[in-house]
């Protein structure tokens, strides 16, 4: 079994929550959470941060500015997923269905100094933003769910491409290649 990060929302009430640590919390500069109005089906965005990273030329083109949050068309879930790093949707536990299914909505802030804010910062930002402007009240919980390991390490250096490769002619046509002979 393997530990993953569980946020459970208990309830969504008007009480503010108390920092999580000792550590101050941060807050944007300016920021809006507005309903959408695009009716899109899903939603885009992020945060970007000076240590932000991108893995080709259309994600750099469609990253946000600069020291800023913006994402577009995003259920509560979604902005949840993106501000505490959530690989599934799953991990969110609890609260009124619309959480989940409800209204989409649009965020856009900025930090106080933008060309000092790592990714980091903006996403306790994206927290702080998303727990006032929903009231929202949670609390993190570790369980044990079942996971798979895979592992990718190439100890048999006897490992060959075939000799005989087929062309992408031959694959259309419908020809199949025997990758060793059937045992009796």
């Amino acid at each position: 079994m393997k530990l993953f990060p569980v946020v459970t929302l208990l309830s969504l009430i008007n009480i503010p929550l108390p920092a999580q640590s000792s550590t101050p919390v941060l807050h944007f500069e300016v920021a809006s959470v507005k309903p959408a109005k695009s009716g899109n089906n899903g939603y885009s965005g992020g945060c970007r941060g000076i240590d932000s990273k991108y893995a080709g030329a259309n994600e750099r083109a469609s990253a946000p500015p600069l020291g800023r949050c913006v994402i577009k068309d995003a259920r509560l879930s979604h902005m949840l997923g993106i501000a505490f790093r959530l690989t599934s949707l799953g991990y969110i536990k609890g609260g009124p269905d619309w959480v989940m299914t409800g209204e989409r909505y649009s965020v856009d802030a900025q930090a106080d100094e933008p060309t000092k804010a790592t990714e980091e910062q903006l996403l306790q930002m994206l927290q702080a933003l998303l727990i006032e402007r929903f009231s929202l009240k949670f609390h993190r919980e570790a369980k044990d769910m079942p996971a798979t390991h895979w592992l990718s390490r190439r100890t048999d250096r006897s490992c060959r491409r075939p000799k005989e490769r087929m062309s992408d002619s031959r694959l259309a046509r419908g020809e199949s290649q025997s990758l060793g002979s059937p045992r009796a």
